[in-house]
């Protein structure tokens, strides 16, 4: 298990500094001068050629990588000139919101999603089935901005029980922190709900002619335990799966909402940072919210080998295949 976890970190640390590379050279590929973005119309050229050297824009491409990757190593990620504070703090006080946001959204998925799943796998055809149908299509078909508006016109506007927008910490105020987020969090738990309860379905609907259920019926386990022990067993690995893919959509494609709610995440950050050419923003934010999705994959990879060992243990026969 720990050779296997050692890997996994291995691998994480390849994919991290390749995402460092492209994320880099997308940025400093941005058309137009930002230096002259950043200064407007009123400046001098010794002010000018300061800020270039700055932001490493008087440096080739690989010598400004260099330098910018040594800083993050050293855990300086740079110097924002539109917000005139350091990078990271800002990253991190922006990326608190967004977390609560989709934490908050991935649990009403999950508490929404893998019930009605199993029901709608146990019983095709039936109300939770058409319930899932309904919801897959609303997910998909229906833009998030769109869900957010409507529901913002029903609770906030017209029923008048939940705030239009804002963000309160939970740690400030529990209450508060769930009436705000309610609304952002339903309107991101949609489409999340149609990809887990879908793939739950599906899995269920393949596991329960499996002869391991039958052999369980069989012994008299009842309904609940054939659920619960061993079908929500079996069906854990895809689910973890798509769990993960949702968690890092929400963290990732949170920004849209967050506009909508004024929610001032990284979502917001990034919009800001792209509309005022803060570059050690934009870089900083793209590593930190790759940093997050990767390390979650990696959690989820070791996920697997914990639920199924014949995952650890093929991947390393595969080794040993490929070194022979």
């Amino acid at each position: 298990m720990i050779g296997f976890i050692s890997r996994r970190v291995l691998q994480l640390i390849e994919v991290l500094f390749v995402v460092s590379i492209v994320g880099f050279t997308i940025v400093r590929l941005i058309p137009g001068d930002q230096a002259r973005v950043i200064l407007g119309d009123n400046f001098t050229q010794e002010s000018y050629d300061q800020l270039r050297a700055a932001l490493g824009l008087d440096k080739s491409l690989a010598e400004g990588y260099v330098s910018w990757i040594s800083g993050v190593l050293r855990g300086d990620f740079g110097y924002s000139f539109s917000l005139h504070h350091d990078v990271l703090p800002i990253v991190l006080q922006y990326l608190v919101p967004t977390l609560w946001l989709a934490l908050f959204s991935a649990f009403l998925a999950l508490a929404v999603a893998i019930p009605l799943g199993i029901a709608a796998g146990q019983r095709q055809g039936g109300p939770a089935d058409v319930t899932l149908n309904v919801l897959a299509m609303a997910g998909v078909s229906v833009p998030g901005f769109i869900i957010s508006l409507l529901l913002v016109r029903i609770f906030a506007v017209e029923l008048k029980i939940l705030p239009v927008a804002g963000f309160v910490s939970p740690a400030d105020d529990l209450l508060e922190a769930v009436s705000h987020l309610l609304l952002p969090a339903v309107a991101l738990a949609v489409v999340q709900i149609a990809g887990i309860g879908r793939v739950t379905r599906a899995a269920v609907v393949d596991v329960a002619s499996s002869d391991f259920v039958r052999t369980a019926r069989s012994k008299g386990a009842g309904p609940a335990r054939v659920t619960l022990v061993h079908v929500l067993r079996a069906v854990g690995i895809p689910i973890l799966t798509v769990v993960a893919q949702s968690f890092g959509s929400l963290v990732g494609g949170a920004a849209v909402i967050e506009t909508i709610f004024s929610i001032p995440g990284v979502g917001q950050l990034m919009l800001s940072s792209i509309q005022h050419r803060d570059i050690p923003v934009i870089q900083g934010t793209i590593l930190v919210v790759a940093t997050i999705y990767v390390v979650l994959y990696a959690l989820v990879d070791i996920g697997y080998s914990a639920i199924d060992p014949r995952i650890r243990i093929t991947g390393q026969q595969s080794k040993k295949a490929r070194n022979q």
